[in-house]
């Protein structure tokens, strides 16, 4: 070949390459190539049925007969639908989903999915270890045996994003156990994060409904969830038996314990212990629960728990086994709020107990007088080595019985210190007492009623109620009418419009100097709270201003607000309140 030969033809090679270069630049910007990572975006459903193979593709009209074998198939953005039976197995996930693309375990919707590990035989029902972004709506979870950490559903260290939607555990030694590792590290390998259990029972289980054992956080556990036990008809053996409960090994490292758990919207009764208890676990919120008729307490915060927030619950018939319980138990804990809440017809209302710092405000507690004896039948306890308690604008009606504290009983054993009690109404003691109190406090701006004259215990002394005014120095601009709740028999304690509670409390407490900002210097910080992350912070009024509070240092007694206020020296700061001055009780006339 000449030369000019090749050179010619190493010519057109090159106009062809570039030919069909410019060629593929216009293909693909008009008509995208599909590749490995376009094609996962075709995302697949499954089938499950008892009379499947797992021989079969899986398609719906032949499905795989267990759920294992989807378990070891299925990737990010797959489904599998399951059909109704009972499913003799432990299902493992060997995926995991991504962010956006869950993978989802799902009745079909023709019947109850069952997973039964038939007694113990098998550990568990379904089992996740390290993996993340699964959903599980719709089974029915049972019988994993009642030894070791044998659990219907389980996630062990390394899981996160979770939800459990719908779904029945039961008859297990756990219904729900979530268990990150015994360290005070929040690498995701040593935790179970970001977990959802919402609209689904928990019963009958033998040691705890649900449970969130040692590293466990930034979780949910609502709303709709209904964890129970009906001890005397299902043959389930006697065991701890707490509906929901956070917690480490005893006694515990704090360090080591559950963060950041909202537990929300849920109805737990029945239990032998507890319905909700915290134990060494910190920034904890529990809201909007209905806990009744539980053995034990119906919410106790326990050792090593702080910053906690208990808001919006009914607590009520709690105390049905055992002495000396209560609706509402905030105990070894710092940093607790408990507002808002309906405690009624338990041994006793709403006690704290060696606690530092507790916001106790805005509560009905009220009728709690059944108990197997009657001297512990109270009321709101403060009591046991607590400091800085602040106890305001609670309402307090027709506790305790025949020789008991009655409504209020402040260090029954000491020392209790810095507690404030103050706009709250006290009224109609069923016990001996209209109120007991055996340290020094400060005590003012409270209505104490009853019918009968008013009976105090005050350092030891029994008095009336002009000897306990010149005696204690205390309550001076108290008052003792009848507050004229609109229907305290019906539950309805709003203050009806002829009330002298109305406008007839005081501020809280005052500024010390004056000044324009965010950052508000006040005598006395500890009635107001930022939320601790967990909720919005206080609304709050300076003077004639309104704000939110962003951050409290009870150290130096500031409190920061959202917006730039100013307040001169001397100003009352409160709650946002609709008068004149804050009303006495838990319920301020005009504000929601």
């Amino acid at each position: 070949m000449s030369r000019v030969l090749v050179k010619e033809t190493h010519k057109r090679v090159m106009i062809r390459l570039l030919i069909l270069f410019f060629l593929g630049l216009v293909i693909s910007s008009c008509c995208p190539v599909t590749t490995a990572s376009t094609a996962s975006a075709a995302y697949t459903t499954y089938y499950v049925a008892t009379s499947g193979s797992d021989l079969n593709p899986g398609t719906e009209s032949q499905p795989w007969k267990t759920i294992q074998k989807a378990a070891a198939t299925i990737t990010a953005g797959d489904t599998v639908l399951i059909h109704s039976g009972t499913y003799y197995e432990k299902v493992m996930p060997v995926n995991s989903g991504t962010d956006g693309y869950y993978i989802t375990y799902q009745g079909f919707g023709d019947g109850e999915v069952i997973i039964d590990a038939e007694g113990g035989t098998r550990s568990g029902c379904i089992e996740v270890a390290g993996k993340a972004y699964l959903r599980f709506i719709g089974l029915h979870l049972r019988n994993a045996g009642y030894a070791n950490l044998n659990a219907a559903f389980s996630a062990f260290s390394g899981t996160n994003h979770l939800v459990l939607d719908n779904m029945i555990a039961e008859t297990s030694r756990f219904g729900i156990m979530l268990k990150g590792k015994k360290t005070d590290s929040e690498d995701p390998a040593n935790t179970v994060s970001f977990v959802t259990i919402k609209n689904s029972t928990v019963r009958n289980n033998a040691a705890y409904g649900i449970f969130l054992y040692f590293k466990v956080t930034d979780s949910v556990i609502g709303p709709n969830n209904k964890i129970y036990n009906e001890n005397e008809e299902n043959g389930v053996p006697v065991d701890d038996q707490y509906g929901i409960d956070l917690d480490t090994d005893c006694p515990g490292n704090p360090a080591h314990g559950p963060r950041r758990i909202t537990i929300i919207g849920n109805e737990v009764y029945g239990n032998r212990i507890q319905g909700i208890r915290p134990w060494n676990s910190q920034n904890i919120l529990i809201k909007d629960n209905y806990v009744h008729h539980n053995g034990a307490t119906g919410i106790q915060v326990e050792d090593g728990c702080a910053n906690v927030i208990v808001d919006h619950n009914t607590s009520v018939y709690n105390a049905q086994s055992y002495e000396y319980e209560t609706g509402i138990w905030i105990d070894s804990t710092v940093n607790a709020v408990v507002q808002n809440n309906i405690s009624r017809g338990n041994q006793i209302g709403l006690m704290v107990t060696f606690t530092d710092r507790a916001l106790v405000r805005n509560n009905l507690i009220y009728e709690n007088n059944r108990a197997p004896t009657g001297s512990n039948v109270m009321g709101a306890v403060l009591n046991s080595n607590s400091t800085d308690i602040t106890f305001v604008h609670n309402t307090v009606w027709k506790n305790g019985e025949s020789e008991s504290r009655g409504n209020l009983a402040f260090c029954i054993k000491p020392p209790v210190t810095n507690t404030v009690i103050k706009n709250n109404i006290f009224s109609e003691s069923n016990g001996a007492y209209s109120a007991w109190m055996n340290c020094p406090l400060v005590s003012d701006f409270n209505n104490f009623f009853d019918s009968r004259s008013l009976r105090m215990q005050w350092l030891g002394a029994d008095l009336s109620w002009p000897d306990y005014i010149n005696t204690s120095g205390q309550d001076s601009h108290s008052i003792t009418n009848n507050p004229l709740f609109v229907n305290p028999v019906e539950g309805n304690f709003s203050l009806s419009d002829q009330s002298p509670d109305i406008d007839s409390g005081s501020s809280l407490t005052e500024t010390t100097g004056a000044g324009t900002g965010t950052t508000v210097p006040v005598s006395d910080a500890r009635y107001f709270t930022d939320g601790f992350g967990l909720v919005v912070g206080d609304a709050v009024r300076v003077g004639t201003a309104t704000a939110i509070v962003t951050n409290v240092d009870y150290i130096a007694n500031t409190i920061t607000v959202d917006q730039k206020i100013r307040w001169n020296l001397g100003d009352g700061v409160s709650y946002i309140y609709s008068g004149m001055e804050p009303d006495r009780g838990a319920k301020e006339k005009g504000v929601p």
